[in-house]
């Protein structure tokens, strides 16, 4: 981050650090998974808390390893959320991604998979394709947000949600859900 992390009393970051740098993200992350404005404040005034209970684990930390510890939270927490509420149908990807560019072969084929099927798929790929498809796509974060978390060029954000798309595509195929569709 450009700014320089506020330290706590014993050294640690602090809470309002975590507060400013990080509260409209985890909301964001939220709302992409659970749809519902209400819903992702209270997840993220939850999640919050949650942090502040446990500050002192943030005190060792770097910055990239705070950012991921507070997206597994924020991610965990809203996924719990969205299974307790059973919204579980299966539902287009163009419902929960927003896809720029639907002119693209896989952005198009890709569009047709439930989203069920496409989580299971994403799951297989590299880690760093699944990270970008999940920081641009499902938290919504801009090119220069998902640049920032990962410290690279934002037109690598694009090279890599590209080659990301590519490679899910020969997934699916591979897989045959393609077939007689």
């Amino acid at each position: 981050m450009n700014r320089s992390r506020s330290k706590g009393s014993e050294g640690g970051v602090s809470f309002e650090y975590i507060f400013e740098e990080y509260r409209h993200s985890m909301f964001g992350i939220a709302y992409a998974i659970l749809h519902d404005v209400h819903l992702a404040e209270d997840v993220t005034s939850d999640c919050l808390l949650r942090i502040n209970s446990i500050i002192s684990k943030f005190e060792s930390l770097s910055e990239r390893e705070v950012q991921d510890y507070i997206v597994t939270i924020v991610k965990n927490r809203s996924i719990d959320e969205y299974r307790k509420r059973q919204k579980h149908p299966e539902q287009c990807i163009d419902d929960h991604w927003n896809l720029e560019d639907t002119t693209q072969s896989e952005d198009t084929m890709i569009s047709h998979v439930g989203y069920k099927e496409l989580v299971d798929a994403i799951e297989k790929l590299p880690e760093t394709h699944r990270d970008i498809l999940k920081f641009r796509f499902l938290y919504q974060l801009s090119a220069e947000e998902a640049a920032h978390l990962l410290d690279i060029n934002p037109n690598a954000v694009n090279q890599r949600v590209h080659r990301a798309k590519q490679q899910l595509e020969k997934i699916l195929r591979k897989e045959h859900y393609f077939d007689g569709k």
